[in-house]
Formats: structure tokens, sequence, C-alpha cells
């Protein structure tokens, strides 16, 4: 039985660091404390921008990105209020659904319909990507209401968003992980 111990391993030539298939290169992490609202209507296709925006550099052309999301959400309604979630790299989305006839192509499903003005939801969301790149990318979660009404979804408070203590103010996240191949 042989044991390597070393201090650091330095690569020989490329530049781009050591390259172990399976192991993560880089990690980055965006935490927005905003408070965000929208109107914007998943049923028109149309999503809106969050504040929750990285970018990253791939090492390597052949690296997955694993990118995972919390968005803390609010509703204006339990139904149409709703929030969906969807990701983009630069303008693409990524992570949805295959169409099939009028339905939504999104990243998440919409909330709960009991979520109504006085709560909150978190919302998990992560995609593997391959951008095929060692230039820059940059991925945004992206959200809208589910239903065809004139309502609001939020990010990083409720509905209502009353001021007492039974109310809260909260923070949503994104982290992208490069993996080597």
């Amino acid at each position: 039985m042989s044991t390597l111990k070393v201090d650091s391993l330095v690569e020989k030539t490329s530049g781009n660091g050591v390259h172990i298939p399976g192991h993560v290169i880089q990690t980055l992490t965006d935490v927005s404390v905003i408070t965000e609202s929208t109107t914007t209507k998943a049923s028109d296709n149309s999503f809106a921008n969050t504040s929750l925006s990285i970018t990253i550099t791939p090492k390597s052309s052949s690296s997955k990105i694993i990118v995972n999301a919390v968005a803390s959400t609010g509703a204006s309604h339990p139904g149409d209020g709703a929030v969906i979630l969807r990701m983009i790299r630069d303008s693409t989305p990524i992570g949805i659904g295959n169409a099939s006839g009028s339905k939504i192509r999104a990243g998440s499903g919409r909330g709960s319909d009991n979520q109504g003005s006085n709560s909150m939801l978190n919302i998990p969301l992560q995609v593997t990507d391959t951008p095929n790149t060692t230039s820059a990318v940059t991925y945004t979660l992206q959200f809208a209401v589910r239903g065809v009404g004139a309502q609001t979804a939020y990010l990083n408070r409720s509905g209502s968003d009353a001021d007492n203590v039974e109310y809260q103010r909260t923070s949503s996240s994104i982290t992208v992980m490069e993996i080597a191949q």
C-alpha cells in the first residue's frame, strides 16, 4: 500500500488548473435580499428577470454547470398569483419542459393553491447545463405569474407584506458549480 502526500498540485501547462473528472472546478454564489415583484404572465410565455444572476467563465468546454436556485416567493392570489420559475443561460431558457399544446414551458410548477397573500413559499430549481464554451456565460433566475388575470408574484416578501411581526422578509439564492468531465 502506498500513500501520496502533497502540499499542493500545480498543473503542467494549460493554465486551467488540475482536471479531475467529476470534481468541482469552481463555485460561485449570489444571495439577494431585494424585494421584487412582477405581473409578467407565464401564460404569455413571458418571464421577468430577477436580481439573482451569476456570470461564470468555464475552464473547459466539456464542463457541466450545475445551477441551484432557491426562490423565496409570495403571491397576491393563491391561484393566478402563484409564482412560476425558469432559468436562462444568457437569453436562452434552459432546464424547461418539452412543448405540449398550450402548456407553459418552465423550470418549476406553480406554487401552492393554498399560498395566499399572507404566506411565502420557497421554490427550489436545479438545472444541469453543458454550455460547450470557455467564454463567459450568465445564468439568471426568472419568475412570472401563473394565471391570466391581473395578479402579482413576489420575491423575498409575501403578497400583503403587512408591517407586523406575522410577516417576513427573506432571501433567495443562486449557486453555480463547474464540474469537470
